[in-house]
C-alpha cells in the first residue's frame, strides 16, 4: 500500500477469496490521499460498486486515528473499513475496504445457529435423561423399597428390616417413622 504495487495487493486479496465459504465480494485499497490503488471483485458473489464512493472523509479520519469502520449497505453488503499501517510509529499509509456478501454471512449464521440448536437440544436430552435416572435411583426405589417394607409389616411380618434408615433426606425420615411405627406394633 505505502508503495502503490497493486501488482502485490490483487493477488493477495484472490488468494483470500478462493477459499470455500469466504464472503468476501470486493475490495479497495487506498493510499493516504483516500484515491484507490488496487481494487478486487469476486466472480462468485455480487459486488458493491460503490465501495470507492462509500469511502468517506469522515471514515477516512477514523482510520487515521487507528479505528475500524464497519456498517451495512442497507441491501446485500456488510462493509469493513481497515486503517493500513506502517513502520514503527504505525503510520498510517492507506485503507482496506472489504464488502461482504450477507448472502453468505447469513448462510453461514443460519448453518451455526441450527448446529447450535442441535448441539443444546442433545445436551438438553442428555440432561433431562440423567435428571431422570437420578430420580429412579435416588428416590422412587428407596420409596418402593419402603411401600413393600409397609405392606409386609401390614401383613404381620415382624421381622422385616426397615430400609434406608441411614438417609438423611426425606425418604430417610419416612424409614425412621416407619421404624418407630414398627417398634410400636411389636
Amino acid at each position: 500500500v505505502r508503495w502503490s504495487k497493486p501488482e502485490t495487493i490483487v493477488p493477495a486479496l484472490e488468494g483470500v477469496a478462493q477459499f470455500d465459504g469466504n464472503p468476501l465480494a470486493n475490495a479497495v485499497v487506498f493510499d493516504a490521499e483516500r484515491k484507490p490503488i488496487a481494487s478486487f471483485e469476486s466472480k462468485r458473489y455480487p459486488v458493491h460498486r460503490e465501495l470507492a464512493q462509500d469511502f468517506k472523509p469522515a471514515i477516512e479520519q477514523s482510520l487515521k486515528s487507528g479505528k475500524v469502520e464497519s456498517w451495512s449497505d442497507g441491501e446485500d453488503h456488510y462493509i469493513i473499513a481497515v486503517p493500513v499501517t506502517a513502520g514503527r510509529e504505525k503510520e498510517y499509509v492507506g485503507a482496506l475496504a472489504v464488502a461482504l456478501s450477507l448472502e453468505v454471512l447469513n448462510a453461514t449464521h443460519a448453518r451455526d445457529s441450527q448446529r447450535g440448536l442441535y448441539m443444546g437440544g442433545g445436551l438438553l436430552f442428555v440432561l433431562l435423561a440423567a435428571l431422570m435416572l437420578g430420580t429412579q435411583l435416588l428416590v422412587s426405589r428407596p420409596l418402593r423399597k419402603i411401600t413393600a417394607t409397609i405392606t409386609d409389616l401390614v401383613a404381620g411380618k415382624q421381622g422385616v428390616a426397615i430400609p434406608s434408615l441411614q438417609r438423611g433426606d426425606e425418604v430417610g425420615d419416612i424409614a425412621r417413622s416407619l421404624d418407630i411405627f414398627k417398634a410400636q406394633i411389636a
